[in-house]
């Protein structure tokens, strides 16, 4: 659902509004537009604003003007991207095994929060992600899970307990071998917001829960897209100890 909110004060606002229609009737599959005069319906208005759009609720910013319609394009996709005729298409969370090793390490090298490995490092980088995932299996299986929509990966997390984690130098809080520690939680960019994050993560609590685990921690970022704070504070974690201006570490106890 594509709402506007718009008060016809402004000419601009017919200009906005214009563009906004164009992008809904280009995804009409996909999108559907609710348009509010709060001139007219001021009981409908979220707040004062001459001119806002929000898609399933989430607010855009700064559209009055000059919209940017890639970013409406790519919101309105984003936000559908689990969606089909209106239902929520199932996503399976699926462990870590040697049959699917290849879509973790596809997930790793094309879609990172860092960027895609270039080219002419990919070979090495592949053969250095399986060798190492590989010899962490033997010893602490499954050490990650899959987010899949139908048979496309979609996510992962991988999470060590905190023996290995110490031997490639991940910080922790509390040296326990009841403690596991988040290496990595990513979701590829057009699924953002989509929920599958938290699946993965509840996916891996779960499992850490039925294996004796009793503290699960992460290397948590106040800026950024990697491992932001907010998102392990909705979940429940708490900050144990601020690294620097940038990080800390958070703490999740497992019931």
């Amino acid at each position: 659902m594509v709402e506007v909110e718009y008060a016809p004060q402004c000419p601009w606002v017919v200009t906005s509004l214009r563009v906004v229609r164009e992008c809904v009737r280009e995804l009409e599959e996909i999108a559907e537009l609710k348009e509010v005069d709060v001139w007219r319906r001021p009981e409908l208005m979220r707040r004062p604003t001459v001119f806002a759009v929000y898609i399933n609720g989430k607010e855009l910013p700064g559209l009055l003007g000059y919209v940017n319609k890639e970013l409406i394009v790519e919101e309105i996709k984003r936000a559908a991207v689990l969606k089909e005729g209106g239902v929520e298409v199932k996503v399976e969370i699926k462990p870590l095994t040697i049959k699917n090793l290849s879509d973790e390490i596809d997930l790793c090298t094309k879609f990172h929060t860092y960027g895609i490995v270039p080219e002419m490092d990919v070979e090495k980088a592949v053969e250095v992600k399986r060798a190492w995932l590989l010899e962490v299996m033997k010893t602490f299986d499954p050490c990650a899970f899959i987010a899949y929509k139908g048979e496309e990966p979609y996510g992962f997390i991988e999470f060590l307990p905190y023996p290995i984690g110490r031997r490639i130098s991940f910080q922790t809080k509390t040296a326990s071998e009841e403690t596991a520690i988040i290496t990595c939680l990513l979701a590829r960019q057009k699924a953002w917001r989509s929920g599958i994050a938290s699946k993965l993560l509840q996916a891996c609590m779960n499992n850490l829960k039925s294996r004796g685990f009793r503290k699960l921690e992460v290397k948590a970022y106040y800026k950024g897209r990697w491992h932001p704070v907010a998102f392990y504070e909705k979940h429940g974690f708490k900050t144990e100890q601020k690294l620097d201006e940038k990080s800390c570490l958070m703490i999740y106890y497992l019931k």
